[in-house]
């Protein structure tokens, strides 16, 4: 005990024995807080395990020569019993009262005209005393608290601030020692390491295994303590593998610190205990979600068996309060909750086999309903938001399929399956949900007839995705016999589609183009709104024939009725791919700024849809139209087409691959195989939107090309138009007929191209094109 400069008798603050790491901004904040003129009650608050305490003491000494009666530290960790905060308060203080004062008389006498900090360590359980608070404050002008709580108080005057994880290595940095080295969670981590192994440091073989342990244990300080604590035994790459279960690991800290802190279990038990019967039932059932989840899903899934008690919502704001969930908004908007992994693990221990069947039957039920609302919305203009919601629960929509997989129920597998084809497709995850297929196709009995046939169809657009090009024309050959069987016209029409994609896949093009026909007549013949689907199949038949002209005029078909009147679109994807292959055709007819407008639009589209597969072929098809320009950027969208499609396990189609193919080796001989290794290298680490970025930027390129190039040599918009078919190796009537020209018009284009550059000879116009990118 110390005497202060107000007569008081204080504790001194704790002295902290190891550096506190992490933290600079959060003290710099708590500082500016507490000595604003405003605060008077501030409280600290988040998840048990944090470093509330630490950080509380650390900024009472950042504040205390800026305090004129200093700072006083009091624990509440052993009262239970919130009528005994005031009088843990005097004690601590040396102000107990006297005779038949009480002990709010006698603070409030002592601190009246007092300026100093009062730290309320460990608030939560004894909560209901934080009403005394502000009274408390009314009487004493210059008092100012500091509480920590796991808890918000909910009083008047409170500011509140959240103590947040550690800031953790962002993945993109792996495998940059320096920069993950810098992470505030992996710096605690080679501190505590080095304290019982002072042999230890980090290193390129162990830093990526430290970065894990610390995502793993979600930045918190003291989960990170008391793994660190084990390196002395467990290298990081040990320690990693029974992290699986984290629980057990995290125990062991120091003698000396409170019960509560020398495991996680217990740190998280702490808070657990404090929670109502209704509460921790609401608590355990949450254990299920992965990634978090809705309200919606918390209400469907909680509210089922009726014994969360009678607002679950409500129930789940009081988990908020106690900083055992966390809320963030989702992309829509909405409000999610998420449990850190730490505290799911201990959720999940204390849910016995009867909640758990109950709560996973509700979930699988509640993801059955969102999957088969989103699939009545497929291909309309919002179908982007339906994806974006299905790729935030994709974890959720895997813990209930392996639920009903585990439970012996195929049928409503496929159902939930089958429902999901277009975020499989569209999202880049053919090979998961060909695996769901395939598998409840093969172990369900007495499926109903018109469910087979969906799922085939869906089974076989998966598997030609996915690569296997035998196993899809399998399940369509037996589509296409069971519709046919069925008189289903629609699944008949589906099948033939199929088909004639995998045999383009396999090179049986002629089989490949007449399946398309038959499709596309059907199709027309039913007004089926796959219509302009057929008709783009049928293109990119006609395209590989080597019929530009048709394939042209069947594409821009396809484009204009995946359009809809108003100018918008009615099938973002379809248009997506219409409007590429329109691009690949003028290219290879020569027309580069007409390719280029082409995917202009098709970027558009991309950024719109996320279709991960149709933006691996744009990376492709634009780096070959712009690899001339700049061949450094065309080889970095190569590697960044080639790294999305390996990750989504789906490469692009030969039709599409021949003139990237054809750019990428000419790349490599002009660059030289060094350079091009190192662009190609730098564009697979692009992020997807990053490599759009560039896209766009290479299109604009494009453009400005071509217009300095018809100001800088007085050449006409025609008749660059002209001299690109012409560099191209078209002759004058192929160039009529592209452009919907006269051969005579040609003829008088020609000659004011040869009077204007100088000409005398094609062969001199075609290498002047290429000398001065005109071509």
């Amino acid at each position: 005990m110390v005497a202060s400069s107000s007569g008081l008798r204080q504790r001194r603050l704790p002295i902290s024995r190891t550096p506190l790491i992490g933290r600079a901004e959060d003290l710099a904040a708590i500082r500016a807080a507490l000595l604003a003129p405003d605060t008077s009650l501030l409280t600290l608050t988040g998840v048990g395990g944090v470093g509330k305490t630490r950080l509380a003491l650390a900024a009472g000494r950042e504040v205390a020569d800026a305090i004129a009666d200093g700072v006083a530290s009091v624990s509440l960790v052993s009262i239970r019993d919130p009528d005994l905060v005031l009088p843990a308060i005097a004690q601590a203080l040396d102000a107990r009262p006297t005779g038949a004062e009480s002990p709010f008389d006698r603070l409030a006498s002592v601190l009246h005209d007092r300026a100093m900090l009062l730290i309320l360590d460990n608030f939560e359980q004894v909560a209901s005393a934080a009403a005394l608070l502000p009274p408390l404050l009314d009487a004493c002008p210059g008092l100012k608290l500091m509480v920590t709580s796991r808890v918000l108080l909910r009083v008047s005057g409170e500011r509140a601030f959240v103590v947040s994880p550690l800031a953790l290595p962002d993945p993109a940095d792996a495998p940059a020692l320096a920069r993950i080295a810098s992470a505030p969670a992996v710096r605690l981590f080679a501190a505590r390491a080095q304290a019982v192994a002072p042999d230890f440091s980090l290193t390129d073989h162990n830093v990526p295994a430290v970065a894990a342990i610390c995502r793993r244990l979600d930045g918190l300080p003291l989960a990170i303590e008391l793994a660190a604590a084990r390196v002395h035994l467990l290298p990081p790459a040990a320690l990693l593998t029974r992290l699986e279960r984290r629980l057990p690991l995290l125990r062991g800290g120091a003698r000396d610190a409170p019960t509560r802190h020398q495991t996680m279990r217990e740190a998280i038990a702490w808070s657990y205990d404090l929670l109502s019967p209704d509460e921790q039932t609401l608590f355990r059932r949450l254990s299920i979600f992965a990634g978090g989840c809705s309200l919606d899903a918390v209400e469907a899934v909680c509210g089922a068996a009726g014994d969360c008690g009678p607002d679950v919502l409500a129930a789940a704001s009081t988990l908020l309060d106690q900083n055992l969930l966390r809320r963030v908004d989702a992309p829509d908007g909405e409000p999610r909750l998420l449990m850190l992994e730490t505290v799911r693990e201990f959720a999940s221990e204390r849910l016995n086999d009867d909640e758990a069947v109950t709560a996973r039957d509700a979930q699988a039920a509640h993801v059955q309903s969102l999957v088969e609302r989103a699939a009545l919305l497929e291909r309309r203009p919002d179908q982007t938001v339906w994806l974006d919601r299905l790729e935030i629960e994709h974890a959720n929509l895997r813990a209930a399929l392996d639920w009903l997989r585990d439970r012996g129920r195929p049928l409503d597998v496929l159902q939930i399956a089958t429902s999901l084809y277009e975020f499989w497709t569209i999202r880049g995850f053919p090979g998961e949900g060909r695996q769901w297929l395939e598998w409840a196709l093969a172990a369900a009995i007495d499926v109903p007839p018109d469910l087979r046939r969906t799922s085939l169809w869906i089974a076989a657009h998966l598997a030609s995705q996915d690569g296997d090009q035998e196993q899809a024309a399998a399940f369509a050959t037996e589509l296409i016999a069971a519709a046919r069987a069925a008189d289903d016209r629609v699944n008949l029409l589906l099948g033939l589609f199929m088909l004639s994609l995998a045999m383009n896949y396999t090179s049986d093009h002629h089989r490949s183009e007449a399946l398309a026909r038959e499709a596309l007549a059907l199709a027309r013949a039913m007004d089926d709104p796959r219509l302009p689907w057929c008709i783009n199949r049928l293109g990119i038949e006609v395209y590989i024939r080597g019929d530009l002209t048709e394939a042209a005029a069947l594409f821009a078909e396809a484009l204009g009725r995946f359009r809809i009147d108003d100018g918008g679109v009615s099938d973002l994807r379809g248009a997506f791919y219409a409007s590429s292959n329109l691009g690949l055709t003028a290219h290879a007819r020569g027309d580069v700024a007409g390719a280029a407008t082409q995917y202009r639009e098709s970027l558009t589209l991309a950024r719109a849809v996320g279709d991960l597969a149709g933006i691996a072929e744009l990376l492709a098809l634009v780096g070959a139209l712009t690899a001339k320009m700049s061949a450094e950027r065309a080889a970095r969208l190569l590697g960044a087409g080639n790294v999305i499609s390996e990750r989504i396990g789906e490469a692009v189609q030969p039709y599409a691959r021949e003139l990237p193919n054809r750019a990428e080796a000419a790349l490599r001989r002009r660059l030289g195989e060094a350079a091009f290794e190192a662009a190609w290298t730098a564009g697979r680490s692009l992020p997807v939107a990053a490599a759009l970025d560039e896209v766009e930027s290479a299109l604009a390129t494009v453009a400005d090309a071509a217009a300095l190039g018809i100001r800088a040599h007085g050449l006409t918009s025609r008749e660059h138009d002209v001299l690109r078919l012409l560099a191209a190796g078209h002759a004058n009537a192929a160039i009529a007929e592209t452009l919907s020209i006269s051969q005579r018009t040609v003829t008088t284009h020609v000659t004011n191209i040869f009077t204007k550059l100088g000409l005398a000879t094609r062969a001199e116009a075609v290498a002047f094109a290429h000398t001065h990118d005109l071509a």
